[in-house]
C-alpha cells in the first residue's frame, strides 16, 4: 500500500510530465533522477510509460514519456530488475513502430526515433540489467529490418537502433542484411514520380542512417585493426550467429558498390606511398565484385574542365579509383609516386592544371539605350576586375554600371542612370 505522501507525489509528477507547463515538467523529471524515496512508485511509473500505444498520435506526449524513462534510468536509487524488459518494449514501440503521428509528413517523428534509440543503449547497458536484454533488442531490430512489408520509418528506427547499440551490432545484423535490403531501397530512390515523393523522402532518411552506421563500422574496424576479431562483452549475451570474418578492405569495397563517393568523401586520409621498386598490396588483391548489379552510386566528381577546354579532341585522363587505406597503412600504388609525396590524400583528385595567382574576370556588356520616342544608341563596355586600395571587400564582387534602371524614366529623353551589382 502506498502512503498518502507517495500517492500525492505520483499524481503530481504524472500531471506535471503530461501537462502543459514545460517548466513544471522539467522540475518533476529532475526530481525523479535524484529522489531516493520513490522505489515503491517504480511499477506505477512503468505502467504509465507502457501507455505509449494509446498516445501514438501525439508526438509531444510520446517524447515526454521517453524523458520519463530516461529519468528512471538515471536514478541511482531505483532497482529496475524485471521492469527493464517492460521499459525496453515501450521504447522499442516508439522507435520501430509506424506511429499514427508519422502519417502526417509535417510531424517530426524522426527525432523521436533517434531519442528512443539512445534510450535502448542506456537500457541494455544499465547496471541492474547487465546486458541481459542485448540479445532481445538485437533480435527485435533484426526482425523489423528484415521485414520488407514494414514502412521505411520502421526500417529507419531499426537502423538507428543498431547504430546506438554499437558497431558490433551493425556488423552482426545490418551488414549481412544490406545486399538483400538494398534492392528494395534502390527501387524507392529511383522512382521519380510525384506520387512517390513522400516515400522517396523517407527512403533518403533510411539511406542516410545506413551511411552513418557503416561509416562508424569502418572507422572502428580501422581503429582496432586485428583486435576486432576478439570477442567483445556483447558476444557473451548474444545468441545470434557471429558476424562473418571480412577484412577491412573487402568490406569497404563492397560498401563502396552501394554508396560510391558518398562513402569515399568521409575518409580523406591514406597511407604513404611505397618505396621505388615495390608494388602496392592493393594492386595484388583482386577487386571484389559489387554485391548488387547496378548499385546506386554517386557520380565521380573530379575537375577536368580546363583540360577538356584546352584539348577538346583529346580524351582526358581520369584519376584512379579511390580505395580506403587498411588499418596497417597500406602503401599506395607506384603510378603516382613521382607526382605526389607523402601526406594527406584527397578524396576527390585535384585538377592537374591548377590555376596560378588570383582569378581574373572580364565582363563584356552590350545592349541598347533607348528613349521613349527614338531607336536610341547602342553601347558596349568592358569592365575589369577591381584592384587597388579602393577595391571592394570581396574580390569577386563587381559593380557594373549602365545595366538595369535605378530611377523612374522621364517622359522625354533617354534614361542614363543605370547600374547593377553582380556578385559572383
Amino acid at each position: 500500500m502506498l502512503t498518502d505522501d507517495l500517492l500525492k507525489y505520483y499524481q503530481r509528477v504524472t500531471r506535471a510530465v503530461l501537462g502543459d507547463d514545460l517548466h513544471l515538467m522539467k522540475v518533476a523529471l529532475q526530481d525523479l533522477q535524484t529522489n531516493s524515496k520513490i522505489a515503491a512508485l517504480l511499477p506505477y511509473f512503468v505502467y504509465v510509460v507502457s501507455g505509449v500505444k494509446s498516445v501514438s498520435h501525439d508526438l509531444e506526449q510520446l517524447s515526454r514519456l521517453l524523458q520519463l524513462v530516461r529519468s528512471l534510468l538515471t536514478n541511482p536509487y531505483l532497482y529496475l530488475g524485471s521492469y527493464g524488459c517492460s521499459l525496453m518494449q515501450s521504447v522499442l514501440y516508439c522507435v520501430t513502430e509506424p506511429l499514427a503521428a508519422s502519417i502526417n509528413p509535417l510531424n517530426d517523428h524522426w527525432t523521436l526515433r533517434d531519442y528512443g534509440a539512445g534510450l535502448l543503449s542506456c537500457i541494455w547497458t544499465h547496471r541492474d540489467l547487465e546486458g541481459s536484454l542485448y540479445t532481445q533488442v538485437l533480435q527485435s531490430l533484426q526482425k523489423v529490418l528484415g521485414d520488407p512489408v514494414r514502412p521505411l520509418c520502421s526500417h529507419y528506427g531499426a537502423v538507428v537502433g543498431l547504430h546506438a547499440l554499437g558497431w558490433k551490432a551493425v556488423e552482426q545484423v545490418l551488414y549481412p542484411l544490406l545486399p538483400t535490403y538494398w534492392s528494395g531501397l534502390q527501387t524507392v530512390l529511383d522512382d521519380h514520380s510525384m506520387s512517390n515523393a513522400q516515400v522517396k523522402a523517407d527512403g533518403h532518411k533510411v539511406y542516410g542512417a545506413i551511411l552513418v552506421a557503416v561509416e562508424r563500422l569502418l572507422k572502428m574496424k580501422a581503429k582496432y585493426g586485428e583486435k576486432d576479431a576478439e570477442p567483445s562483452p556483447h558476444d557473451f549475451y548474444s545468441t545470434l550467429p557471429p558476424a562473418p570474418a571480412v577484412s577491412l578492405l573487402e568490406m569497404y569495397n563492397e560498401l563502396y558498390c552501394f554508396f560510391g563517393d558518398s562513402l569515399a568523401v568521409r575518409f580523406g586520409t591514406g597511407g604513404t606511398p611505397p618505396l621505388p621498386g615495390t608494388t602496392s598490396r592493393g594492386q595484388q588483391e583482386p577487386k571484389k565484385e559489387c554485391a548488387v548489379d547496378g548499385a546506386r552510386k554517386m557520380p565521380q566528381l573530379t575537375a577536368h574542365g580546363e583540360e577538356e577546354l584546352t584539348n577538346p579532341g583529346r580524351q582526358p585522363q581520369r584519376p584512379p579509383q579511390i580505395s580506403l587505406a587498411s588499418a596497417s597503412s597500406r602503401p599506395r600504388g607506384t603510378s603516382r609516386q613521382g607526382q605526389r609525396g607523402q601526406g594527406v590524400r584527397d578524396a576527390f583528385q585535384r585538377s592537374r592544371l591548377a590555376p596560378r595567382g588570383s582569378p581574373r574576370f572580364t565582363f563584356l556588356i552590350g545592349g541598347r539605350q533607348a528613349g521613349r520616342g527614338g531607336n536610341g544608341r547602342r553601347f558596349q563596355s568592358i569592365f575589369q576586375q577591381h584592384t587597388g586600395p579602393t577595391a571592394t571587400a570581396s574580390r569577386y564582387a563587381q559593380k557594373l554600371p549602365m545595366i538595369g534602371r535605378m530611377t523612374k524614366s522621364g517622359r522625354k529623353g533617354p534614361q542614363a542612370e543605370l547600374s547593377l551589382y553582380l556578385p559572383l
